[in-house]
């Protein structure tokens, strides 16, 4: 699957790596006026959601990178970390608070170096004890800085156990440690340390040294997105745990040589990323590696996949780095699009699987088994080719969609004319009663979904729209100040969470299904609806997930007023099943599981809303029905003048008793769309904001 590509923002650089000048053609798709670049969707149509298996490598990589078209890469300071006797072998190196620390080992004998990378100097040395000679170094999620005993190694003292002792940032002096059984690097995680060794995977608590408890689990351990362990004996498989019983709650292949990357560097998603190799007796040199994107759905599933390559990934700064060739490229995780120009590796790095790539100070840093190189390379932002700016704006604003966290936070977006013109995006911090208005170089939006500071936003194209006029599925990472057109085909959109959004694909009243993304929104998998087949085509119209996994969907067939054929679903396992809550034939005839659901039977069904405990919200031509029961009965809430004179455009349940609601109001004079508040489960509805309906 194709993604946008991306271009390069160059960062000012710290003192010791001045940023060499960028070529202008690194740079990569211009800010668009008129029309949105998009990615499409996958094309094929699974019955259920995409399961925690990788797919199977494509059959031809990628071209790899070629050196005689790469810059040349400036050392901007080296640093000799050999020791006074020149002796001295590197063992580990990693980044804390923008130092870096670097662990020596020389015969029975292990040192701690700090190196100041703005100074590109090394500013402490100081001696470890020699139970930890040779010593691994690990960093905490919580800021905490730890070395342990090499796996393999007896220690200075010949000792049978490791030690691994927490190391005080500052001074870089041993606080405390403890021998214990060490098998594999470390994992420190928040307020304990998660060791390989003995009868399994040991939980040290991190105040008191001790072994708290001890989980029959073999591998290599990691707090990334989750505990987990990671084995290879002739492939990689990483099993994420429950901490509390060591339990396997799900299990993903790499590959041969497969392994964990980092946390996604993009803001708004909690995923992670792992390397993942050929499938076992594949031939590497045409199968080649491929990046997988891991989210949390219940338990740990691929996310999303990149094309294969040939080479290594490293991650720093935030940046997957690809070194192939003799070069090293900054790209994209998932369509491996580059984010700047191919850069030679240093002279020095001639091997690269001996030596650690970092970031500290702003810079980038190589470090080898002797020494250490700040290198002049820019670390770019990424901001990806069709992403713009939205604009402060003053003139007309016509909302037909709301997104609110709670009822003094919400987003309207809309356009500058009734269902025209461009797209316009309004924010409130006071339950809308007043705006700040932007506008967007999109058609008219028409939905939105919000979580935290990621927001979606659908935008479509209208019938007179211009000929290069693309609809698109718009993503802000910042709270609407920037987009980015990432899909097309998509409507519905809601945020189940940071990582999990769903959505209604509507391409055809023909070929109409749900797509659900784990990414937050940047990809996304399509599979069929529920919707009944036959005649009337039934597709489905609207969707709500409060939870990763439980969600709502109704579906319409069309017909006339009050006769439509209509339908609703629950499903708990993301779509897996789903089970029919209500389905009315054309022409008016019912099936439904209760007498309550009469009610129903009316006009079209226009959107759903629903919180995690079954409470929700349903809108048909017929006004706001509200259901307890997670939709077995409903009742009529109001909005009913009869006539059909007042819609509700969209609505958000905040919780039992709280929910917003937009209304197109015809029968007033003139006509106007109002933003109505309840706290009282829709007894009373203040008005809190009116704008004139444009003609």
């Amino acid at each position: 699957m194709q993604r946008l590509v991306l271009i390069l923002t160059v960062l000012a650089l710290a003192a010791c790596s001045p940023a060499q000048p960028t070529p202008s053609s690194s740079t990569r798709g211009a800010t668009p006026t008129t029309s949105l670049s998009v990615s499409p969707l996958a094309t094929a149509i699974p019955s259920t959601p995409p399961s925690s298996s990788l797919p199977s490598s494509e059959p031809t990589p990628i071209p790899t990178p070629d050196p005689a078209h790469s810059l040349p890469t400036v050392v901007t300071a080296k640093i000799d970390l050999t020791g006074p006797t020149g002796f001295r072998q590197v063992t580990s190196a990693v980044t804390l608070g923008g130092t870096i620390w670097v662990t020596q080992y020389q015969h029975v004998r292990a040192w701690l170096v700090r190196i100041e990378p703005v100074a590109g100097k090394i500013t402490l040395t100081s001696t470890l004890p020699a139970t930890i000679a040779p010593a691994e170094l690990a960093t905490g999620t919580d800021g905490s800085l730890w070395v342990a005993t090499v796996a393999g190694a007896t220690g200075g003292e010949s000792t049978p156990n490791g030690t691994v002792a927490r190391i005080d940032p500052t001074t870089g002096a041993v606080l405390a440690h403890t021998q214990l059984p060490v098998q594999g690097q470390i994992a420190p995680g928040r307020g304990v340390v998660w060791v390989p060794g003995g009868s399994g995977l040991q939980r040290l608590d991190a105040a008191s040294l001790k072994v708290t408890t001890t989980f029959p689990a073999a591998g290599q351990p990691s707090t990334q997105c989750g505990l987990s362990v990671t084995q290879a004996p002739s492939t990689s498989t990483v099993r994420y745990l429950d901490p509390d019983t060591g339990s396997v709650t799900s299990t993903i292949d790499l590959g041969a040589d497969g392994h964990l990357l980092g946390n996604d560097p993009v803001e708004g998603s909690d995923n992670c990323w792992a390397l993942v190799g050929p499938p076992a007796g594949a031939d590497p040199t045409t199968t080649g590696s491929t990046l997988a994107e891991l989210g949390l759905e219940n338990k740990m599933v691929v996310a999303g996949q990149s094309p294969p390559f040939q080479g290594d990934v490293r991650f720093a700064a935030g940046t997957f780095w690809l070194i192939a060739n003799g070069t090293m490229t900054a790209i994209d995780p998932l369509t491996l699009a580059p984010l700047g120009p191919t850069w030679l590796l240093p002279t020095d790095v001639s091997d690269p699987s001996s030596w650690t790539l970092l970031e500290a100070g702003g810079t980038l840093w190589w470090v080898g088994l002797s020494e250490a190189l700040c290198v002049g390379i820019p670390i770019p932002t990424k901001a990806a080719a069709g992403t713009f700016p939205a604009q402060p704006w003053s003139g007309p604003f016509t909302p037909v969609a709301a997104a609110f966290s709670d009822l003094d936070h919400g987003i309207l977006v809309g356009a500058t004319g009734a269902g025209a013109g461009a797209g316009v995006v309004a924010t409130t911090t006071d339950g809308g009663r007043t705006w700040t208005k932007r506008l967007l170089a999109s058609p008219p939006l028409f939905g939105v979904t919000v979580e935290g500071s990621l927001i979606l936003a659908a935008a479509a194209c209208q019938i007179d729209a211009p000929p290069d006029c693309q609809s698109a599925l718009l993503r802000s990472t910042d709270g609407g100040l920037t987009w980015t057109a990432v899909s097309n085909g998509l409507d519905g959109v809601q945020l189940a969470s940071a990582s999990t959004a769903w959505a209604i694909f509507n391409p055809t009243i023909h070929d109409a299904g749900v797509a659900s993304s784990r990414n937050g929104g940047r990809t996304w998998q399509r599979y069929r609806s529920p919707c009944p087949s036959g005649f009337p085509v039934f597709e489905p119209s609207g969707i709500s997930f409060p939870t990763p996994t439980g969600g709502w969907l109704i579906c319409d067939g069309g017909g006339a007023m009050g006769s439509s054929a209509k339908a609703l679903f629950h499903t708990v396992d993301a779509g897996k099943r789903w089970r029919t809550l209500f389905v009315q034939s054309l022409g008016g005839g019912g099936v439904s599981s209760g007498p309550a659901n009469q009610a129903l039977l009316g006009g079209d069904f226009a959107g759903i809303d629903f919180l995690a405990d079954g409470t929700g919200w349903l809108t048909t031509g017929d006004g706001l029905f509200v259901t307890h029961d997670g939709g077995l009965s409903w009742r009529l809430l109001g909005f009913n003048d009869g006539g059909g004179g007042i819609q509700i455009d969209d609505m958000e349940l905040l919780s039992a008793t709280a929910g917003i609601v937009l209304v197109t109001d015809l029968t007033a004079s003139p006509a106007q769309i109002t933003l109505q508040e309840t706290t009282d489960a829709g007894s009373s509805w203040v008005t809190n904001a009116t704008w004139p309906l444009a003609n």
